[in-house]
């Protein structure tokens, strides 16, 4: 009997960690898009046409920000509100992006600069 139980034990417990792994991953695969997603916007803004040395400043600073704010809840793990409150930046920051790729039609003195095919 004790033998059973002795054997029966770890088989168990292991069973048990098992089952918690896909939640763990889950949350790591969230994070690890968080931040491919925060390299592609850096890429992005500095692929802009006629974006204007200050907004794109503006643009790189909320991106290290939100960079910085993922490393630091990194340490303990990520939590869903973490994660979400991460989701929220990116994608305020995105919103940005989108807002300035529009152009604002010259006002606040920026406009676009048309590409070599448009000046045609």
């Amino acid at each position: 009997m004790t033998k059973t139980f002795t054997i029966a034990l770890p088989l168990a417990i292991g069973a048990g960690l098992m089952s918690a792994t896909p939640a763990s991953a889950a949350t790591y695969h969230g994070a690890k898009e968080i931040r491919a997603e925060l390299r592609q916007l850096d890429r992005q803004i500095n692929r802009m046409p006629g974006l204007n040395y200050r907004e794109e400043m503006r643009l790189e600073r909320r991106i290290d920000n939100v960079q910085a704010l993922q490393r630091r809840y990194a340490r303990n793990g990520f939590s869903r509100i973490e994660l979400r409150t991460l989701r929220t930046k990116v994608n305020a920051i995105k919103a940005s992006i989108r807002y300035q790729a529009r152009g604002t039609g010259g006002k606040n003195g920026r406009q676009l600069v048309k590409s070599k095919t448009q000046r045609r």
